[in-house]
């Protein structure tokens, strides 16, 4: 089995982010988003400090963002939370056996919650 590894979302790991993204829009019920954003689009609307990918054997396998809600100074300090996670069709065996789909979501909670204390330090 492979180690879960968190780290940043860059512009190298954009595609795999946006195919995870993609299936996520696919199923109607993640964003109202109808279409994966272009990486600088994406990239100015979410917070460069709390971005995370979650990788198991060099694979994305899901991504965590916060994304300030408002420029207005009364919502300082409020963001929104984007998780997804890969579908099972496109996972590898490996992470299926793992049973990700729950504990990843818990880990890049806790992850965020990290980011939120650093956020609001």
């Amino acid at each position: 089995m492979g180690n879960l590894v968190i780290e940043y979302i860059t512009e190298a790991s954009w595609s795999d982010v946006a195919r995870i993204y993609s299936s996520g829009i696919t199923t109607r019920n993640a964003t109202f988003e109808q279409q994966v954003p272009e990486w600088e689009t994406w990239d100015k609307a979410h917070r460069p400090d709390c971005r995370l990918v979650a990788k198991i054997n060099n694979k994305i396998v899901g991504w965590a963002a916060l994304s300030n809600v408002s420029s207005r100074c009364v919502y300082s300090g409020v963001a929104e939370v984007s998780i997804y996670g890969a579908t099972w069709q496109s996972r590898n065996a490996e992470v299926k056996a793992l049973g990700l789909i729950n504990p990843l979501c818990l880990l890049i909670h806790i992850c965020f919650y990290i980011c939120h204390f650093i956020y609001y330090s």
